[in-house]
């Protein structure tokens, strides 16, 4: 298991210091990096990963952008799962709600999110079992993640190109 977490973290196997098993998580301690998280659903999904096809340099290629692709989204449903911490923002005319409408507002906020947190998982397993090397390297912009906005938009851009058959 620690191979597999050290290979999604993209750091040595040396470097794992400590992993405790949580309800949907792993918590891995890593040495000089402090605390991560990773999500029991993506340690899984990396265990079963099919060996990707084509030349050594397509291989290795490819398995860089799926790493990043995994590490994308782990951040993308680290910042869902830190929103769900926050208490809501209310709205200028929602300032009056009592205490027990804040508390159904949030509650269906983070229904929202976790069931969005579900979908891109789903998604992004249906995406992993590509094995083909060069499916991986001629996708790799539409899987690039270069800004925050970008990032809060990955699971319907993921949604978007699996339902129109483009992934």
């Amino acid at each position: 298991m620690n191979a597999v977490i050290a290979q999604h973290l993209n750091i040595a196997e040396s470097l794992i210091a400590e992993v405790q098993e949580w309800a949907h998580v792993l918590w891995v301690r890593v040495k000089g990096l402090g605390a991560r998280f990773v999500s029991k659903k993506i340690a899984k999904m990396t265990e079963t990963l099919p060996a990707l096809k084509g030349t050594e340099k397509q291989v290795e290629w490819a398995e860089d952008i799926r790493r990043q692709l995994m590490a994308d989204v782990e951040e993308f449903k680290s910042d869902k799962a830190d929103k769900m911490q926050a208490p809501p923002r209310l709205k200028r005319k929602e300032q009056g709600l009592s205490a027990q409408e804040i508390e159904q507002k949030w509650r269906h906020r983070n229904e929202k999110l976790q069931k969005e947190i579900e979908r891109i998982t789903d998604n992004l397993s249906v995406i992993l079992q590509n094995d083909d090397a060069t499916f991986w390297i001629e996708k790799r912009l539409r899987f690039h993640v270069s800004s925050q906005v970008e990032r809060m938009n990955l699971g319907s851009t993921l949604n978007y190109l699996i339902l129109k058959g483009r992934l």
